[in-house]
């Protein structure tokens, strides 16, 4: 809803989703929610993937999709904009048949991974997606050492390392006081360290294990 009002105020700005969970979306009603978009308000839509968060996830019926299901996922979402019928069995479900009406001639929009960037997700990414977003949190240097491992995929898939955007949100609180600035970017912070299992994630990647 928001992404709408701003796209309907302006005209030349890219507007993107936030990293939107798979597992709570069928295929089919993710690419007509970004051809609906590109219809409206042209060839200016970034659409974010995620696999979810097995925590967040409990309790709601979801299990995270695999790597294979996430491939599988972005795969039928670009047959749809193409205007293809598509046939699927696999670790996504069964879909006997799935088709998008009146796509012909719309751009497709590109695709963004919402990651970590760890081996596994850094292959998936440069195998099937136009971007990369990593969240906050990652010092300089392990930042660096993600987007080598990004570039080293797609060099491997024999892919230009430059066709894979990367980007990364950064925490502010800019013309703050101390006492706000802790409050609003620190306590940001603390709530990434604090969700079970991603806070021992940050700790490894960014290298704050200190041997006592």
């Amino acid at each position: 809803m928001l992404l709408g009002a701003i796209a309907a105020r302006t005209e030349r700005i890219e507007v993107a989703s936030g990293i939107i969970t798979t597992a709570a979306r069928h295929p089919l009603h993710m690419a007509g929610m970004a051809a609906t978009f590109q219809a409206t308000f042209g060839p200016r839509f970034v659409l974010g993937l995620g696999r979810g968060n097995a925590g967040w996830l409990a309790g709601a019926s979801l299990e995270m999709i695999g790597y294979d299901g996430l491939r599988d996922y972005v795969d039928i979402m670009r047959r749809l904009w193409r205007g293809e019928c598509v046939t699927y069995s696999g670790p996504l479900g069964e879909f006997p048949q799935l088709q998008l009406e009146d796509v012909r001639g719309l751009p497709t929009p590109p695709v963004w991974f919402g990651t970590l960037g760890q081996t596994v997700a850094a292959r998936v990414a440069a195998a099937c997606f136009d971007g990369v977003l990593l969240p906050p949190i990652f010092t300089p240097t392990a930042t660096k050492a993600i987007v080598d491992r990004l570039h080293a995929e797609c060099e491997r898939v024999d892919r230009d390392p430059a066709s894979l955007r990367v980007c990364q949100s950064v925490i502010t609180a800019p013309d703050l006081d101390d006492i706000e600035t802790r409050t609003l970017a620190h306590a940001r912070a603390v709530t990434y360290l604090d969700a079970p299992g991603y806070g021992e994630m940050l700790v490894r990647v960014n290298g704050w294990i200190r041997r006592l």
